[in-house]
């Protein structure tokens, strides 16, 4: 279980921030203030703003449900962007994990060309790099492994730790490779866990 690192980047992330601002003012404070002094550009702020908050915190919460009751849980967090978009957008945008996760790079045109910006982005075709390859291939086979033993975890390949209720235990795949997420995202994770547990 997962999201993306740049979620409400096609969901106009300056009219979700003013909604979670208003859903939530009292108890917003300290977090606005988190994310003033960690993400200073305006529009970049919101939207990590917005991703963690409607699809980060909650995604966590989910997984940890899931531990709670005996089930496998693992999670994710997909901040890889494709070599051909990188400096054109800030982060991984909706979905855009998904020709990663099940190796369709070849039909990445096809598989969202309902969607008018992604048609924009990719409007002079995509070529896949090696580094995209790698990543992709990296996420099919943990969840492959997954669907046929209910363990992602299979030979060369980092190994991902099973969520608990207590651990933050979480795999970012990104520009760097397949790694444990940083204690940066854990902490934003937090921060939302706070405000958002009086609702639950």
């Amino acid at each position: 279980m997962g999201t993306t690192d740049y979620e409400t980047a096609v969901f106009d992330p300056a009219a979700q921030y003013d909604r979670l601002i208003a859903d939530h003012a009292e108890a917003l404070d300290a977090v606005v203030a988190h994310y003033q002094e960690a993400f200073p550009d305006d529009l970049d702020r919101k939207t990590r703003f917005g991703t963690d908050a409607m699809f980060g915190e909650p995604s966590r919460f989910m997984a940890r449900a899931m531990a709670a009751k005996g089930q496998p849980a693992h999670l994710y967090r997909f901040s890889y962007v494709a070599e051909q978009l990188r400096g054109r957008v800030g982060g991984a945008l909706h979905a855009s994990e998904l020709p990663f996760t099940f190796d369709t790079l070849d039909k990445i045109i096809e598989s969202c060309a309902s969607e008018a910006w992604f048609e924009q982005l990719y409007a002079d075709g995509f070529a896949t790099t090696g580094s995209d390859q790698a990543i992709a291939a990296a996420m099919n086979g943990y969840w492959i492994d997954f669907a046929k033993t209910g363990d992602p975890n299979g030979a060369g390949r980092p190994r991902w730790a099973s969520l608990t209720e207590d651990t933050n235990a979480m795999l970012e795949f990104g520009n760097g490779g397949v790694t444990e997420a940083s204690d940066a995202t854990r902490e934003r994770y937090d921060v939302w866990e706070a405000v958002l547990a009086g609702e639950r």
